[in-house]
């Protein structure tokens, strides 16, 4: 597996929503070098972890 390489500071790609921390799933696809539609596919497969993890579709 490559190291992950951030085009831009990661502390930029946090936005506040409502007062909870977010990234985009653009962003984090493009952080692990997967394209958007792949890391919403292993998200949804990985289920039991997503929940610990808020996400919105």
């Amino acid at each position: 597996m490559k190291p992950m390489k951030a085009k831009k500071p990661i502390s930029s790609l946090i936005f506040n929503l409502r007062g909870r921390k977010v990234i985009l799933d653009a962003d984090l696809a493009e952080l692990y070098g997967v394209v958007t539609k792949r890391f919403n596919e292993q998200v949804k497969r990985n289920a039991t972890v997503s929940r610990k993890i808020s996400c919105f579709d």
